[in-house]
């Protein structure tokens, strides 16, 4: 015993060297464990001829072996790694009594086309642009704030949108929608399909828990952003510059080629942490929720409640991604070329209100157009499944159709009393003087 203690002085002298450096005491254990494994079974002399002893006995002396060797399972730590409990490890072995664990990969089920993930992504894209349609002034106030050119400037959100109104019309508010509402339905048919389908493979092996829930959100969110970067590329230059849609999409090109497309890309990805918290605190409100309704489905005022609230929070947390992003998407944003680098940058110029500015708009525009958008997208994919199984839209097709032939009818039957209205007039025309 005497013989192990300068090793387990050696092992925390280590420790606190790698402390020193920046690890911590858990990943040293797992470092130093294998070696002194080997080094107190081989160390003191008595001890290896116990093991000789041990091994062509039948069992090693019950005193030399520590309760926790003697169960099923390997249950050791490190409190026996004393000769001992190394002796009676080393005998196990030997005899093939331990049972070493396996190491098992869980399996995942890759996702499948399936009816509730169609209207999952019908519904994700119908309640993406009705939400993107009410709020999309609030984007373009948005937008403008956090320029660079107008931080500092002390514009408010009513000053900016007056401004805008001034200078480009009352459709100013509205630039950018056509190709937001381009942008938008496959984003959210995208991310809201990519959710329910990442969730329903992850829940059979993690369960449906928190962590399902933020993996989830980190697989739809990537996919979504790097499918639709150039469109809100495209879109946060036509909002700052006032260009149309193809002058901006040749500008951006020219410039910085088509890489230039998908700056603010890695910004995106930072933002990916603001819908895994979201959706973390979402599916847990949402569970609360249900279970104050005694398992009823929530209200269409707690969807909102709930899906406003989270985003919220959320957004707040993550907020200077985003400013980030609308700086790298600017026309002169070569200052601004990483996510670290541009942190750094804008809080040095500018401080935390550069890191900061138009937050108030952005929440103005995200937490109603987020609680729109998720209540509209809960009722959609609940209610869509069940009109499809009940083909519930076939009475009203037929009774548009009907309508259509009435429609139908009635004009050839109008254009015959014309047609016939016509002729007995020309042939007035035509008769005796």
């Amino acid at each position: 015993m005497d013989s192990a203690q300068p090793t387990t002085r050696r092992a925390a002298v280590l420790g606190r060297r790698w402390g020193a450096r920046g690890q911590t005491a858990q990943s040293v254990r797992r470092l130093l464990l294998p070696a002194a494994l080997v080094l107190l079974a081989a160390a003191p002399a008595r001890e290896a001829s116990a093991l000789s002893h041990a091994s062509s006995a039948a069992a090693p002396p019950a005193s030399a072996v520590p309760q926790a060797f003697l169960g099923a399972g390997p249950t050791w730590g490190a409190r026996h790694l004393g000769p001992a409990g190394v002796a009676a490890l080393l005998h196990k072995v030997q005899t093939g009594e331990l049972e070493l664990p396996k190491l098992q990969v869980p399996t995942v089920q890759m996702p499948r086309v399936s009816a509730q993930g169609l209207c999952n992504m019908a519904a994700g894209g119908v309640a993406g642009a009705v939400a993107a349609a009410i709020t999309c002034p609030l984007e373009v106030i948005k937008t403008n704030l956090q320029a660079r050119a107008n931080v500092g400037s002390g514009l408010h959100p009513l000053s900016m949108a007056t401004r805008i109104v001034r200078e480009q019309g009352a459709g100013g508010l509205y630039r950018g929608l056509s190709l937001s509402l381009m942008g938008i339905i496959p984003t959210r048919s995208c991310y809201f399909w990519a959710y329910g389908a990442s969730k329903g493979a992850l829940t059979g092996t993690l369960g449906d828990g928190p962590v399902t829930h933020m993996m989830s959100a980190v697989a739809a969110g990537g996919l979504s952003a790097s499918v639709t970067c150039p469109l809100w590329m495209v879109k946060t230059r036509m909002q700052l510059q006032g260009t149309s849609l193809v002058d901006t999409a040749r500008g951006i090109v020219a410039q910085d080629g088509v890489k230039g497309l998908y700056r603010g890309l890695k910004a995106s990805y930072w933002g990916l942490s603001e819908g895994a918290l979201q959706f973390f605190m979402y599916e847990q409100v949402k569970r609360a929720m249900k279970e104050a309704n005694d398992g009823k489905d929530l209200s269409t005022l707690q969807y909102l409640a709930a899906a406003g609230g989270t985003k919220g929070l959320a957004s707040i947390a993550t907020y200077p991604h985003e400013v980030v992003r609308t700086r790298m998407r600017e026309a002169a944003s070569q200052r601004y070329r990483s996510m670290f680098q541009s942190i750094a940058l804008i809080a040095k110029e500018e401080g935390r209100r550069g890191l900061y500015s138009g937050l108030g708009p952005h929440l103005m525009r995200v937490v109603p157009n987020t609680a729109i958008m998720f209540m509209s997208f809960e009722l959609l994919s609940r209610h869509l499944p069940a009109m499809l199984e009940e083909r519930a839209w076939e009475p009203h097709v037929a009774a548009a159709q009907d309508r259509w032939n009435h429609v139908q009818r009635s004009a050839a039957v109008r254009m015959e009393e014309v047609r016939s209205s016509l002729a007995s007039v020309h042939l007035d025309k035509l008769g005796p003087r």
